[in-house]
């Protein structure tokens, strides 16, 4: 927000200093006309560019936001501990045996790949918007230059009008007083460049969000394949069970039938 609006005061002072460039021209006469309505033109694009600015850092600060918060619950949701607790904290999971166990793996895989897909999607935004900031950098640049042409353009008409009034001494005053103001000027329009280094220093900032967010979700994915080979082990283990209780069943059987033989041979006896 601060450095919104240390951009956004940079475009104030362009703005005014703009203001006082066309109430100097006023008094050169005709001859300016044209200068004038660049003047005016500059200053609509200027007012454009201060609100594109702000659409774009906002955007950008409420997706980054909400991208972090995402991946915070995905994260605490992925974790073994929550997965632990929530085990333990079932008392019929351990009744249910390893096929609810599956079942329930086989859900969180299908929740965890539905997060990551919108995670995906959402970086995806992020990446555009960063290319519509990197035009708006450009657009700045090119209004300065656009500006500085007509600081010349001025500060000539203005003295070519002074010295056709035929006053030596009062063009020597003009041409002082618009260079002072061009000299204000340029200095603005070097606050204007501290800004767009500040707008870029903020540009890597969030190019390291996104690295970090690649990151997890990169452990996400990891944990999500551990996850799975998990699930493919217990049905493993379940498989063996399955084989195991056949066999126990058929044991189960044929000591019936031994038992039955005996109790046949007593009775006879």
């Amino acid at each position: 927000q601060l450095k919104f609006q240390q951009l956004q005061q940079k475009y104030q002072l362009l703005h005014n200093e703009n203001a006082v460039l066309k109430a100097a021209g006023k008094s050169c006469g005709d001859e300016q006309g044209g200068i004038m309505s660049e003047l005016a033109k500059k200053d609509a694009m200027l007012d454009r560019m201060k609100r594109e600015a702000k659409q774009v850092i906002d955007a950008l600060k409420k997706k980054h936001t909400d991208e972090i918060e995402a991946l915070k619950g995905s994260l605490s949701n992925l974790s073994p501990a929550s997965s632990s607790s929530r085990n333990s904290a079932d008392p019929s999971s351990s009744h249910q045996g390893p096929a609810a166990h599956v079942a329930a793996l086989t859900a969180e895989l299908g929740e965890a790949r539905s997060r990551i897909s919108e995670l995906e999607d959402k970086l995806s935004v992020a990446e555009e918007a960063q290319v519509d900031k990197e035009w708006l950098e450009a657009d700045l640049v090119a209004a300065r230059t656009e500006i500085e042409k007509l600081k010349k353009d001025l500060l000539l008409a203005q003295a070519n009008s002074t010295v056709v009034d035929g006053t030596r001494e009062h063009a020597e005053k003009e041409i002082e007083r618009v260079t002072a103001e061009s000299k204000k000027l340029k200095e603005a329009n070097e606050e204007l460049k501290s800004a767009i280094a500040a707008a870029e220093e903020g540009k890597l900032m969030l190019q390291s969000a996104l690295a970090a967010m690649e990151r997890e979700v990169s452990e996400k994915k990891k944990q999500l394949e551990e996850s799975e080979d998990l699930t493919r082990l217990l049905e493993k283990e379940l498989g063996a069970a399955k084989g195991d209780v056949k066999t126990l069943r058929a044991k189960v059987s044929e000591l019936e039938e031994e038992s039955e033989s005996l109790r046949q041979r007593l009775s006879a006896t």
